[in-house]
């Protein structure tokens, strides 16, 4: 489809399918592919097309385990998670992290996953 191949250029010059809903109808394209397939509304073979490119389904799931990532590769190099404030981002995640765990509200498989690592 002429989307696909519009989707397909837009990954070769930013690196993700991740196209903001302002820009253009291509980014509301994008978040109608994510609704279908949530509704499970979307064929196979669209799913496959898209999947082929790289494209994700749950943004939020994608961030969680790139920052998931960074805090291995700290814990890696540093030997803990005490994570400082110069660090930015991964230092606000981190805290993010450590206060949903303390309200309760932090998914079991999220807990399991950051205590593998310490």
């Amino acid at each position: 489809s002429d989307r696909l191949d519009e989707l397909t250029s837009y990954k070769d010059a930013h690196g993700d399918c991740n196209v903001p809903q302002s820009q253009d109808r291509l980014g509301i394209w994008v978040s109608f592919q994510r609704q279908s397939y949530k509704k499970g509304m979307l064929s196979d073979e669209r799913i496959a097309r898209l999947e082929s490119i790289g494209f994700v389904w749950d943004q939020l799931e994608q961030e969680w385990f790139e920052r998931f990532d960074e805090l291995t590769a700290y814990k890696d190099e540093h030997d803990d998670c005490n994570v400082p404030a110069k660090q930015g981002p991964l230092c606000e995640w981190v805290s993010r992290q450590r206060k949903l765990c303390k309200k309760g509200t932090l998914r079991q498989e999220r807990i399991e996953l950051l205590e593998s690592i310490g």
